[in-house]
């Protein structure tokens, strides 16, 4: 697309100049970004996956998180049902049955109930995971299939590294696209300005001794 095209488009859905520059440097940044070197080390990874009423997205993701180039042996994917009341239950069983690296865990309502909805799912999955990297997306995304081996070669690079962060696009909706490039170029620059200010939490990999040693989910005030 052309330059004046590009100008047109921004007119047109009434970004102003200031945001429309922040997600082109943004991108800048993100090109840029240091590329994870290649290493033999594979750490045993655990995929934490909240999922509740999840029938229309549940397949992709799974289909997604079963393609990714890293040896099954090393990673599981650990699914909270959250009290689904469509047919999640019986599609997770469905793939648990052919794939034994799912685990299924069904969340009773009275589980820790001093923390609330996703939070507390993570939470309680976060206790059951045997992985030393902890790996968390959401149930309507779908993952490259190197998701897991570029997570990791970060934490293979920087062995102090706690948390990483990766880049979501959304594809249903193109106004919603250029919002959240926004918001991520606007953590990139952060980033870049060596301010990090937060992470995307279904594109997210933390260490899982740095987890806990931040208390997790449970020390987080529970917010909308």
């Amino acid at each position: 697309m052309s330059f004046p095209l590009i100008f047109v488009f921004v007119l047109i859905i009434g970004v102003t100049l200031t945001d429309f520059l922040v997600v082109i440097l943004s991108l800048v940044f993100l090109r840029n970004t240091e590329k994870p070197e290649r290493s033999h080390h594979t750490p045993l990874v655990s995929i934490l996956l909240a999922a509740r009423n999840e029938e229309k997205n549940l397949k992709r993701c799974l289909d997604s998180l079963l393609r990714q180039k890293y040896s099954e042996e090393k990673y599981e994917i650990l699914v909270g049902d959250d009290d689904s009341e469509d047919d999640t239950p019986t599609i997770l069983k469905g793939f648990q049955k052919d794939h034994p690296n799912i685990s299924i865990l069904n969340i009773d309502p009275e589980m820790c109930t001093d923390i609330k909805g996703k939070a507390r799912v993570l939470d309680i999955l976060a206790l059951k995971a045997r992985g030393e990297i902890l790996l968390i997306t959401d149930a309507d995304m779908q993952l490259p299939d190197t998701w897991i081996k570029s997570m990791v070669g970060h934490f293979n690079n920087h062995p102090r590294l706690g948390m990483v962060t990766g880049c979501t696009v959304v594809k249903e909706s193109k106004f919603q696209t250029f919002e959240w490039m926004l918001i991520q170029g606007i953590c990139a620059l952060m980033q870049a300005l060596g301010k990090p200010v937060g992470a995307m939490g279904n594109n997210m990999a933390v260490r899982k001794e740095a987890y806990f040693e931040t208390g997790g989910y449970s020390k987080i005030p529970f917010s909308v």
